[in-house]
């Protein structure tokens, strides 16, 4: 039997090189998308407090809840104030996660 001997052919460094760069913009552009998606999701968690937000303004302002007004809503502590207690007319709409954080915070005029 003959003996079969083959040469196997290195890649180039220019080869080598492409290919590095190849996997590395795939790797950027794999990151980039999850950081938007993650941050879609993220905002998506906030229009269900934001929505409530909403509600409860419209809620004051058709005098069915006084200031100051407090509620626990879906993991998140919602709280309706006067800016100042002075008759000013501006009213903090503030929601805060679970460890104190401020999720949204709002300020609207009430007439």
């Amino acid at each position: 039997m003959a003996r079969l001997v083959r040469k196997v052919e290195s890649s180039s460094l220019i080869e080598t090189v492409e290919a590095t760069i190849i996997i590395v913009v795939i790797f950027t552009i794999a990151s980039l998308t999850l950081t938007t998606v993650m941050k879609s999701v993220t905002r998506a968690s906030t229009f269900e407090v934001e929505a409530r937000l909403d509600f409860l303004f419209y809620q004051l302002d058709n005098n069915e809840i006084q200031l100051p007004y407090e509620e626990d809503y879906k993991m998140s502590f919602i709280e309706l104030f006067l800016d100042k207690p002075d008759g000013s007319h501006i009213v903090i709409l503030k929601a805060s996660d679970n460890k104190g954080d401020i999720i949204l915070e709002k300020e609207r005029w009430l007439e």
